[in-house]
């Protein structure tokens, strides 16, 4: 692999690995956190923060935009509940909220993606034009222009 195609995949897939490095900061910074040892203790307590800051950074520059223009939102909300969270040294719940939004959010955004596509894909088959029976004839015309209460005549293998 080139370091062009390197940065192609995550640019298409940089939701994914930011998330994916959130969790896996969390679960470490977590388990670290039941090892008996204070440079255990400190270790979990630096790769939470890196879990925070890892899957916060978006959510945050998002937050400072929506502050910016005046507006509150979630994003908002979050990142304040992470800072205040790290500010009061409870470590886990800052990466805990950031990467379970985060998570949600990347969810969120593949579901919305994959709908998206199943309505092109649908739309796509929506067929250009219809036979219809005007005047005792079979006549072609425009989908859009069949008339409510037109008798429309599918053939086999025509979209309706």
């Amino acid at each position: 692999m080139d370091s062009q195609s390197i940065k192609q995949y995550y640019r298409q897939h940089r939701t994914a690995i930011i998330v994916a490095l959130s969790g896996l900061f969390y679960a470490g910074g977590w388990s670290l956190g039941y090892v008996p040892g204070s440079i255990f203790d400190t270790a979990g307590t630096a790769i939470l923060v890196l879990a925070a800051v890892v899957g916060g950074y978006d959510i945050a520059k998002s937050a400072y935009y929506e502050v910016k223009s005046r507006t509150l939102g979630v994003k908002t909300l979050v990142t304040l509940a992470a800072i205040g969270a790290i500010a009061i040294g409870s470590y886990w719940e800052a990466a805990a909220v950031v990467f379970l939004f985060a998570l949600g959010s990347y969810l969120e955004g593949r579901t919305m993606r994959k709908t998206r596509n199943a309505l092109e894909e649908l739309l796509e088959m929506t067929p250009d034009t219809a036979t219809v029976r005007r005047d005792g004839e079979q006549t072609e015309v425009p989908a859009r222009d069949v008339g409510v209460g037109e008798i429309v005549i599918v053939k086999p293998g025509e979209k309706i």
